[in-house]
């Protein structure tokens, strides 16, 4: 028997979640250098609000099924962000700190609830 697609996002959105939570986390630290295709100055920012939309929109998701408010899943996430970046600046000799990084972060995050509250209120 086939699992409805919105059954199987209500029961796994949490471990979806936390590994891609896990993923920001593991890519934040390892050097990616030469793994970058684009060959703009400052790409990389690119894959911060990326990674970060991406985080966004599965957290805002269950925060919604589980009837969190989203303000408050946004302003971890944020605080997410920034301890990455403080820690990539004090422990790490491949990666540093950066306020663009942390900025192109919550573009990501705030562009996803914008996205998921305008798709939650049409449903």
């Amino acid at each position: 028997m086939r699992m409805p697609i919105k059954k199987l996002l209500e029961d796994n959105i949490l471990y979806v979640a936390l590994l891609i939570t896990g993923v920001v986390a593991v890519l934040s630290f390892v050097s990616i250098k030469g793994l970058n295709p684009i060959k703009i100055e400052n790409s990389d920012k690119i894959g911060h609000w990326l990674a970060y939309f991406t985080l966004g929109i599965t957290w805002y998701v269950y925060a919604l099924l589980h009837k969190k408010k989203i303000a408050v899943v946004f302003l971890i996430l944020v605080g997410y962000g920034i301890i990455i970046e403080v820690c990539q600046g004090l422990f790490t000799l491949n990666r540093q700190f950066d306020v663009f990084d942390m900025m192109a972060n919550t573009l990501g995050l705030a562009l996803a609830w914008i996205i998921v509250s305008f798709l939650y209120k049409k449903n």
